[in-house]
């Protein structure tokens, strides 16, 4: 699944639960045929503002870093599905995540070249 983070309509609370419940979290444990038992999962936002959750995330390539404006910091399989889903709190906070490092990077970041930004905390609210 994919979240539109330029659709006020889309990018709200309810789309970041749907977002994570779109993992089961059995994607990267190898208990799924052809699945990683050593992987991981990573939150990417692309460059024209999509925010994804690849499953089986080993280390970014050269390619998927320069075709994406931010890269999240590795997560367990108890970050994504339906218990990550129905956490307030942890979807809050990939909320906050998501608008305040895609609001950095739509104000100071957009014409940027090279990789994409390493987003491994959480940065304050940008005040306009």
């Amino acid at each position: 699944m994919n979240l539109n983070l330029n659709d006020p309509n889309e990018f709200t609370i309810e789309g970041v639960r749907r977002l994570l419940a779109s993992k089961t979290g059995l994607e990267s444990d190898g208990s799924v045929p052809g699945s990683d038992p050593g992987g991981m999962y990573r939150l990417w936002v692309t460059k024209n503002g999509i925010a994804y959750i690849e499953d089986k995330a080993g280390f970014p390539t050269d390619i998927a870093l320069q075709t994406h404006a931010i890269q999240f910091e590795s997560w367990d399989r108890t970050d994504v599905g339906q218990d990550a889903a129905n956490d307030d709190k942890w979807v809050n906070e990939v909320y906050l995540m998501l608008k305040r490092w895609w609001d950095m990077y739509s104000r100071d970041g957009s014409g940027r070249l090279g990789d994409a930004i390493y987003a491994d905390y959480l940065p304050p609210a940008l005040h306009k």
